[in-house]
């Protein structure tokens, strides 16, 4: 027995010294698993920080091309508004001497149906005229006797004396037909009256 009893003690100290050794290891393993996992953890941060760091550079990056283009973009289309702009005031000034030669022509044939009320023709070629002007934008201003003054469409060129209160800051006479642009409706040429005062 006490063989046995030596043998079996052998046997438990060893076993013994095998669970502490295994325990030992164990605790070893988990240590390194542990270290692995907190390694591990700190560069899935770091890797996580730099690719949060990338994605920030990357959207500000983004966000500064899409404002240069957009600046761009508002640069080209202010260029094209200014170039349309100084188009159509080039053509207007270009068009403005030849219309003021109509503008006599205009002056000339209504003083013409004016002294001569019966002439159709005349009459017609009047119309026809200030029909092509207003298709280019030049509307005459229409005045007729008994219209009150307006300083702002009108220029009266000479006063007349009235003895009647109504007539007085009337229009007696037009002398010229006057023409806004209707565009902007500009006062391209004031009407040119003759206006009554009382005495």
């Amino acid at each position: 027995m006490p063989k046995d009893d030596k043998k079996n003690k052998n046997h438990k100290s060893q076993n013994l010294e095998n669970e502490e050794l295994n325990q030992s290891e164990s605790a070893e393993k988990k240590d390194t698993t542990d270290r692995t996992q907190y390694e591990n953890s700190k560069i899935d941060e770091n890797s996580d920080t730099k690719e949060r760091s990338q994605t920030e550079n990357y959207q500000e990056l983004y966000e500064k091309e899409k404002d240069a283009k957009l600046r761009l973009l508002a640069d080209i289309e202010n260029e094209r508004k200014r170039m349309q702009s100084q188009r159509e005031d080039f053509i207007k000034m270009a068009n403005a001497s030849m219309v003021r030669e109509i503008f006599e022509i205009v002056d000339d044939l209504n003083r013409a149906t004016l002294n001569d009320a019966s002439n159709d023709s005349l009459k017609m070629i009047l119309n026809k005229l200030l029909g092509i002007l207003n298709n280019f934008g030049y509307i005459p201003i229409n005045f007729k006797e008994g219209d009150s003054f307006e300083a702002e469409k009108m220029e009266a060129i000479s006063t007349v004396p009235v003895q009647e209160e109504e007539k007085n800051g009337k229009i007696v006479h037009v002398d010229q037909i006057g023409f806004i642009y209707k565009e902007d409706e500009s006062i391209i040429r004031p009407a040119k009256v003759i206006v009554g005062k009382k005495v």
